[in-house]
């Protein structure tokens, strides 16, 4: 397994193979355990979200249905659009922060940016 090839790639085109060569091994998990803490505040998103997807919500709501089902049967970019709606539907944006979408960032990989 040391002679694995490791290539720079953007994460949605890695395989099985590049999470073996970098030794990555996903496991299913709930909150709690993820978090290692059964006492997790509720979440902060409404009501209306986690339990009635229905066209009765008012717009904001059905706008953040539409990029979910985008994110989860499009390509890359919508998944872009799907996580800047919920970082603006749980009030990330703020007076010292801001949602940016394709920011230029050096990442070094394999001696390749």
């Amino acid at each position: 397994m040391a002679n694995l090839i490791r290539s720079p790639k953007s994460g949605s085109d890695w395989t099985q193979h590049d999470l073996e060569a970098f030794r990555i091994t996903v496991h299913n998990a709930d909150a709690a355990t993820f978090f290692n803490n059964p006492d997790l505040p509720p979440p902060s998103v409404p009501e209306a979200i986690l339990d009635d997807p229905s066209p009765n919500n008012n717009a904001e709501h059905r706008r953040f249905f539409r990029y979910l089902e985008a994110a989860m049967q499009e390509e890359e970019s919508a998944v872009d659009d799907f996580s800047i709606a919920l970082l603006r539907l749980l009030n990330y944006e703020g007076d010292n922060t801001m949602i940016r979408q394709r920011k230029e960032m050096s990442f070094i990989m394999g001696e390749e940016s």
